[in-house]
C-alpha cells in the first residue's frame, strides 16, 4: 500500500524538495519530482547548486531512455507512462492520477492559502481511497 506524507508550512518548495531529494538519494531511493514547467526548471537548476561538492544525479523526463533508466531522480511536468522511481515528490496543486504506482508520496505544501486548500482536498481524496496520510508541520528556523 502506498504511504503518503504531507509536509505543510514549507517556506521554499524548491529548496525543501532538494533537501528531501538529497536525503532520499543518500539512502539509495529513486524518485520522480512532479512540478509545473517553471518549477521543473527551478528544481533542476537548484540540484546543480545545492552543495558545491555533492552532485545529485538527476534528469528531465525529456532525456534519452537509456539516461532515464540509469538516473535515480527524474523531474517533469507530468508522469511518464512507466516512471523508473519508487517515490513521488509532488510539487503541484493537482491530484496525481497515477499515484498508486509509487510506494511513497511526498506532498510538499507552502503557506499559500490556495495551495493549502488544494492540499486539504488531496488529503480528503487519499482518505477516501483508504490511505491515512502522515502530516508533518515544517517548522521554520
Amino acid at each position: 500500500m502506498t504511504e503518503v506524507a504531507f509536509h505543510f508550512n514549507v517556506l521554499d518548495k524548491v529548496e525543501y524538495a532538494c533537501r528531501l531529494l538529497r536525503k532520499a538519494h543518500a539512502k539509495g531511493s529513486s524518485l520522480f519530482v512532479l512540478a509545473e514547467p517553471g518549477t521543473v526548471q527551478k528544481v533542476e537548476s537548484a540540484l546543480w547548486t545545492l552543495a558545491p561538492n555533492a552532485f545529485i544525479p538527476h534528469c528531465m523526463t525529456a532525456a534519452a531512455p537509456y539516461v532515464i533508466a540509469r538516473t535515480p531522480i527524474q523531474i517533469g511536468p507530468e508522469l511518464p507512462a512507466q516512471p523508473h522511481a519508487s517515490m513521488l515528490v509532488n510539487l503541484q496543486r493537482e491530484w496525481v492520477a497515477g499515484w498508486r504506482q509509487f510506494e511513497k508520496i511526498f506532498e510538499i505544501v507552502t503557506l499559500d492559502d490556495l495551495e493549502r486548500q488544494a492540499a486539504r482536498e488531496r488529503l480528503r481524496r487519499y482518505r477516501a481511497e483508504g490511505i491515512d496520510p502522515v502530516w508533518h508541520e515544517v517548522k521554520s528556523a
